[in-house]
């Protein structure tokens, strides 16, 4: 005989919804749109951002029930709505919209932060440049263009200084290399290569892309600056050190019978057949760093990470293709210095020093004008040290401008948000 189940008795209370007894259990639905109960809010945006994939995604408790009272750690720990909380209307399917009790639910949802740009910032129309803010923008930074001139202008008197000259050894093979009168990249070539074509690159993605004046202001100051800082920097050791080239002794083309120093076994210019003031010799002992390998790298990077800030290198999306156009720039700045080895012009150890003292100066002038490259918004550059609202008495200026570049806020909100998802997974 099959077995029977026993029938359930017809008294037997009804089961209670999970929702009610354990609001942590309960369905975690995605709203592609607010409700029509739910008030817009300006911090509130949708959750199928189509690149929300940046960050971690975090949650978000939706109050569906605004009247019922919160109890406990709840109520100690609520919100009013924001960038991660919206007081929405009842859920549907949940059946308890008059029941009058706690529907906390944890409602996953992507990036706060990133939804409070999109609409406080980027979805809004910028206010116009007046007159008054536009001259306001070019007594502000002024100083920096004219400081950085003056400072590349100095440059051509450090250059004819005679400076430091080293002893060096009639015998040593590293020092008797041939004399190039051709160079392989001549001083206007490296100019096109990591300064025109930079700039030219600027252009088109500041103002054709972005159209951004202010990106393109921002960008161009830093690469000016670069080299400026870099080309100073790079001449005032070349000066100092006074290190002997590759071919400094078929430039000097020393007298018949001269030999090294009985003592030391080192000689001095003095033994040089050429004159001592010409530019072949002032050159020849200007060997550390490279001045080639130091502006190369220090243009070339910069236009390296411009490019990678404005193609979101690193996103989680992994395109090859924005690794291979950030790439390619470096790739440049690396052919250009070994050219100088080939010519005989520099050591190694010239061109390596040169790379490192480019790609520390432009790491340090690149970063001033736009934020890191894991920021979300890294295409843009940061506000203008003008703020385009005054501030009011006793309020901090901040760093971010009304339907501007909001950027170094969202550390900050960033923070918050995360402080906001241990609460809530927490409760």
């Amino acid at each position: 005989m099959p077995y029977a189940f026993p029938a359930p008795p017809a008294s037997a209370p009804p089961r209670p919804h999970r929702a009610a007894t354990a609001p942590h259990l309960a369905p975690l639905p995605y709203r592609d749109e607010p409700d029509a109960a739910s008030a817009p809010h300006p911090l509130r945006a949708s959750v199928d951002d189509d690149d929300d994939d940046d960050e971690p995604r975090l949650f978000r408790t939706s109050l569906h029930h605004a009247a019922a009272p919160l109890t406990g750690s709840m109520a100690e720990h609520s919100h009013p709505p924001h960038a991660g909380f919206s007081a929405a209307a009842p859920q549907r399917g949940s059946g308890h919209g008059a029941s009058g009790s706690l529907g906390g639910l944890l409602e996953p949802i992507a990036q706060p932060a990133r939804r409070w740009y999109r609409e406080q910032s980027w979805t809004q129309a910028r206010p116009k440049t007046d007159n008054k803010r536009r001259m306001q923008l070019i007594v502000a930074y002024a100083p920096d263009w004219i400081i950085t001139l003056v400072v590349a202008g100095l440059l051509a008197l450090v250059n004819d200084a005679y400076g430091f000259r080293r002893e060096f050894s009639l015998t040593d093979t590293s020092l008797q290399h041939t004399y190039s009168e051709t160079e392989r990249v001549t001083v206007p070539e490296l100019a096109v290569y990591c300064l025109v074509i930079p700039i030219i690159l600027i252009l088109i993605f500041s103002l054709a892309v972005n159209r951004s004046v202010w990106d393109f202001h921002a960008a161009l100051l830093g690469l000016v600056l670069t080299h400026a800082l870099t080309i100073t920097a790079t001449t005032l050791i070349k000066v100092s050190v006074g290190r002997p080239r590759p071919d400094i002794i078929d430039r000097c083309q020393p007298r018949e019978g001269a030999a090294n120093a009985p003592v030391y076994g080192l000689v001095t210019e003095t033994i040089c057949t050429r004159d001592l003031s010409s530019h072949i010799m002032s050159e020849g002992f200007r060997s550390f760093p490279s001045g080639h390998s130091s502006a190369a790298w220090a243009g070339l990077t910069f236009l390296s990470l411009y490019l990678a800030g404005k193609l979101h290198l690193f996103n989680r999306k992994g395109h090859a293709a924005t690794a291979w156009l950030v790439f390619f720039p470096l790739v440049g700045a690396a052919l250009i210095s070994v050219s100088r080895t080939m010519d005989y012009r520099h050591h190694a150890t010239d061109v390596i020093a040169g790379a490192i003292l480019g790609v520390l100066i432009c790491l340090g002038t690149y970063f001033r004008y736009y934020p890191s490259l894991h920021h979300p918004r890294c295409h843009k550059p940061w506000a203008p040290r003008v703020p385009r609202v005054e501030p009011v008495d006793g309020e901090e200026h901040s760093d971010i401008e009304v339907g501007a570049h909001p950027h170094r806020h969202l550390q900050d909100l960033s923070s918050h948000d995360d402080e906001m998802q241990r609460e809530t997974v927490n409760h």
